[in-house]
């Protein structure tokens, strides 16, 4: 045995040396570089997330083995999905659908049962999800009932897969006060997930505000960049004043509740029907919701 032994070697008498404290512990293993690269799997997702539905095709009919084949064929079928969803987007921008009127004896089908409906052009993402539905109780002679039509209107054909819905406020509940005018409903899965009463921020409510809280109740999906951009070319020569400003995720919550105060009094359903329009607290209420949504708005112009 040498004299001057390496007390880094690794021996068994040095492993009883650092045991009885003699030596101390080994300093540990510096990481190998490729702990800090992307693994193979990872570099083939990112491959494949960037094809297009063509080249998927492709290298679907070339496999040599029915593992690969199935893979290049779920990420194909994954693209065409993801292409018509923004197809039928741009469609409804360019053809102004959106905000569809309804009567009392057509609430029942289109909004609580649809809602509950599965949106098969989905496949297996959608299950068990159901439908967005939005429902606007009107009166055309209030002005601030007026001015979120024209923002429903503006945000509706970039959610074609959601339903925006407009019917008469006392036609919907007879006797419906003016004061709760305009009201918004929110369904999903055939439950009413919140109800929102007036406008306190009148015509200072802009798209984003609505926005927000539509994106906080899950009644509406993130846009894609290229709808957003149609989106913005669409409408920023003749209607951005409706479009508002962001607004910073870091603001505090003194700031939200001013925000939140542009709104009436909103209620978060339980499960089943609408009850009592006037429940809950003065506000939007919806600050925590809001704020994992404040950086994720469309029209930061």
């Amino acid at each position: 045995m040498p004299l001057n032994p390496d007390p880094n070697a690794d021996t068994e008498f040095n492993d009883a040396l650092r045991a009885h404290g003699i030596l101390p512990p080994k300093p540990p293993t510096p990481p190998s570089p490729s702990t800090f690269l992307p693994s193979q799997a990872e570099l083939l997702h990112s491959a494949l997330e960037s094809s297009s539905a063509t080249r998927l095709g492709e290298l679907a009919e070339d496999a040599l083995d029915s593992d690969d084949e199935r893979m290049f064929e779920e990420y194909r079928m994954k693209k065409l999905q993801e292409m018509k969803r923004a197809d039928a987007a741009e469609r409804s921008v360019a053809e102004g659908r959106g905000l569809r009127q309804i009567g009392r004896d057509e609430f029942v089908r289109e909004v609580s049962e649809a809602s509950a409906k599965d949106i098969e052009a989905l496949g297996e993402d959608g299950e068990g999800r159901g439908t967005g539905v939005v429902c606007f109780l009107y009166k055309d002679s209030i002005p601030a009932s007026n001015h979120l039509r024209q923002i429903l209107n503006l945000l509706s054909p970039l959610h074609p897969l959601t339903r925006f819905l407009s019917i008469q406020g006392d036609q919907c509940i007879p006797n419906y006060p003016d004061k709760n005018i305009p009201t918004l409903l929110m369904y999903r899965n055939g439950d009413c997930l919140g109800q929102v009463v007036g406008l306190k921020g009148g015509l200072r409510t802009t798209a984003m505000d609505i926005e927000r809280l539509l994106l906080g109740y899950k009644i509406i999906e993130k846009l894609n960049p290229q709808t957003a951009r149609t989106w913005r070319r669409h409408v920023q020569s003749t209607k951005s004043g409706l479009i508002g400003g962001a607004v910073s995720s870091s603001e505090d919550d003194s700031e939200a509740s001013e925000e939140d105060a542009a709104f009436g009094t909103i209620a978060r359903g339980k499960k089943g029907d609408a009850r009592g329009l006037r429940q809950g607290g003065a506000g939007l209420g919806l600050s925590g919701a809001r704020r994992n949504q404040d950086d994720d708005s469309d029209f930061d112009l």
